[in-house]
């Protein structure tokens, strides 16, 4: 490796400590923008750019050491081509990439080392074969993202903050669990997010703006107490879906106090259990229809739920159960094998039809009609006020 300036602009300070491993460009030559630290530990390749600077052309790094690629860019923020870290990689300080379009791939595992992680792709997928552990500071979002294109989370994801994208026409898809601490820093996709037969637990909020989709299989998510926002469509792909909010609510507007879908909900439930299920003290808003196969249950005696515009459920063996507050809004509802309200019910804005398709219909407590005509078919089912 030459001395000074290299082929690519950024000064290389030789003398800071050897070079462990081949860190290469696409084409593989070796490149002489880097700054070397010492070694950490066992002998293992430590790379840190401590001055924001670009390569044109891609930038592979990779290590044979046992402990992989150690990164960092201290602030400064890192742009090529495209970006592969080709081993299991450690960040060693806080760091930034970018591509000028290409996709960052992170081939193996990703161990933050309490480091956040902050990276721009424009239409490149970025892409997270391994699993993501110790990401974040805990103060600030433990990664962010901008990004117009798919962002892959292939496996767990387990951080100290949220994680924050801030393109709205960028997508972000998790196919394994994500476990985030409680920081303070919500979890907010501008973008569509597809959550992928996984479980959530997360603290401070989970806001996304864009369509959800859930696929695979039965997703969880569960906010810890936290607001929970869906801001557009969600289509749950004939998926079953938990949500526990505690005693937070499912929002679109956390500063309003309601828990609410604003968007339709399609395709809801496997058609095996409920295709919804309600854990929540506070109140959960369908403000738009809800289309799905299975009923909805929910568990909670002090939680409520609205719905705005009609429901329709398809037959799954699982009847719809509240057990605590139900606002029928003005809407239709066609459900299978059973209805059951055990808290307190009110009709508001304008007439309310329930039909159950044959199955039993029960108001367990009070049923307030605000002045609205309702319109009951149980069919050969029981119905109980």
């Amino acid at each position: 490796m030459g001395g000074g300036r290299g082929d690519h602009g950024i000064d290389h300070a030789g003398g800071e400590g050897p070079l462990i491993g081949s860190f290469t460009d696409s084409a593989g030559n070796f490149l002489n923008n880097l700054i070397m630290g010492q070694f950490v530990g066992v002998p293992a390749g430590k790379v840190t750019f401590n001055a924001s600077g670009a390569i044109v052309g891609a930038l592979r790094l990779e290590s044979p050491d046992v402990e992989g690629i150690h990164l960092a860019t201290n602030g400064a923020t890192f742009t090529a081509t495209n970006i592969t870290m080709s081993n299991a990689t450690t960040l060693d300080g806080n760091t930034n990439l970018g591509t000028t379009g290409g996709p960052i791939l992170f081939s193996s595992t990703l161990d933050g080392g309490n480091h956040n992680l902050n990276f721009v792709a424009g239409p490149g997928t970025v892409t997270f074969v391994g699993a993501v552990t110790n990401i974040g500071t805990g103060t600030g979002a433990a990664i962010a993202i901008a990004s117009i294109g798919l962002v892959d989370f292939q496996s767990t994801v387990a951080g100290n903050s949220g994680i924050r994208s801030t393109g709205s026409l960028g997508s972000t898809k998790f196919s394994g669990d994500v476990t985030l601490a409680s920081s303070g820093t919500a979890s907010i996709f501008d973008g569509s997010v597809n959550f992928d037969g996984m479980t959530w637990s997360g603290s401070n909020g989970l806001t996304v703006n864009g369509a959800a989709t859930l696929s695979s299989g039965a997703v969880s998510l569960n906010s810890n107490g936290g607001a929970i926002l869906f801001a557009s469509t969600l289509n749950g792909v004939n998926q079953n879906l938990t949500i526990d909010s505690g005693s937070g609510t499912l929002t679109i507007d956390s500063g309003s106090g309601t828990a609410t879908f604003q968007g339709a909900l399609t395709n809801m439930g496997t058609g095996s259990g409920a295709a919804i299920t309600l854990a929540s003290t506070g109140l959960v808003d369908f403000q738009s229809t809800v289309i799905g196969a299975g009923g909805i249950d929910s568990s909670m005696a002090s939680g409520s739920t609205k719905f705005q515009d009609s429901v329709t459920l398809a037959s799954s063996g699982t009847g719809s159960t509240f057990e605590g507050a139900v606002n029928f809004d003005g809407m239709s509802w066609s459900g299978f094998d059973g209805l059951t309200v055990n808290g307190a019910a009110t009709l508001s804005s304008g007439a309310v039809s329930l039909n159950s398709n044959g199955g039993a219909i029960l108001f367990a407590s009070t049923l307030d009609g605000g002045s609205q005509n309702l319109s009951i078919d149980s069919g050969s089912g029981t119905a109980t006020l």
